[in-house]
């Protein structure tokens, strides 16, 4: 009798020390912002003897870690430049430009990754540029633009006279589903770089805020120069234009911009020159 009343003390116990290491894991799992009980054993705060799976689900993991599954690569491959062009409009930024700029839209040749922006004052000039794009492609180029891929937005097209004049001109749009920016990557990838790129031009030149958009330019200029890994180490104007392109004309921007500012000096000790481009 009296082993049997020990073992009954030993297991009482044992339930009791196991209790306490469950609740005292959920409390330091609160405390260190939620981080996964996984996380906490590798971490020595857990008892390596406390079984994770058997601590009930957090509730506000589950409404603040949650997210969607990843979406599929796509398995569109064009074969030419101007066969599918992605588009996208960025903005309205806080601060317009010096010239009274607020977004700028985005196109990007999906053969080459050859990008183009403009700087626009309403999304109402969209459109306007998107015809003159498609014009120029045929003109410059002799290539038709065969499918153009954006949002739903109704400035890139979703309205009748858009409509209509991609119908003339044998054009498929595709246009991606609400609030799923995913369906049209490159261009949403393509703005990413940009925007980085800008941001790091910006900082370095010490420019003052409203000069984003000959930011957004320059990294534009640059980054159809720079060797892209999808394209296997290739830059975009070389797979568009089949030559590469030397990084010769960013000093031209310096010294245009240079020379410009030395023509604007306003007083006998005002300096010459102002280093003010990238």
């Amino acid at each position: 009798m009296k082993d049997l009343q020990a073992w009954k003390v030993f297991l009482d116990k044992s339930k009791s020390a196991c209790t306490a290491s469950i609740v005292n894991s959920e409390l330091w799992h609160a405390r260190l912002g939620h981080l996964p009980f996984s996380k906490l054993q590798q971490l020595g705060i857990l008892s390596k003897y406390v079984d994770t799976y058997s601590i009930r689900q957090c509730m506000v993991c589950s409404k603040a870690r949650q997210h969607r599954l990843p979406f599929p690569h796509s398995q569109i491959h064009t074969t030419h430049i101007f066969e599918l062009i992605h588009i996208d409009l960025w903005g309205p930024y806080k601060v317009q430009t010096y010239n009274g700029y607020k977004y700028f839209l985005t196109i990007v040749d999906d053969y080459s990754r050859t990008t183009w922006t403009h700087l626009l004052a309403t999304k109402s000039n969209a459109m306007p540029l998107i015809r003159a794009f498609i014009e120029m492609a045929s003109t410059q180029f002799n290539r038709k633009v065969q499918t153009i891929r954006s949002d739903n937005a109704l400035e890139l097209g979703l309205n009748k006279e858009a409509s209509a004049y991609f119908m003339t001109k044998g054009i498929i749009h595709q246009t991606s589903c609400v609030a799923t920016p995913q369906q049209n990557g490159v261009v949403e990838r393509k703005h990413k770089h940009l925007l980085e790129t800008s941001r790091a031009l910006l900082f370095h030149s010490s420019l003052p805020i409203k000069y984003w958009g000959e930011c957004v330019l320059t990294a534009t200029h640059l980054i159809n120069r720079f060797p892209s890994k999808s394209l296997k180490g290739l830059s975009p104007f070389h797979v568009f234009l089949g030559k590469n392109l030397l990084m010769t004309t960013s000093e031209c921007l310096v010294a245009s911009a240079m020379h410009l500012h030395s023509k604007l000096g306003e007083t006998s000790f005002s300096p010459d020159q102002y280093l003010v481009c990238f």
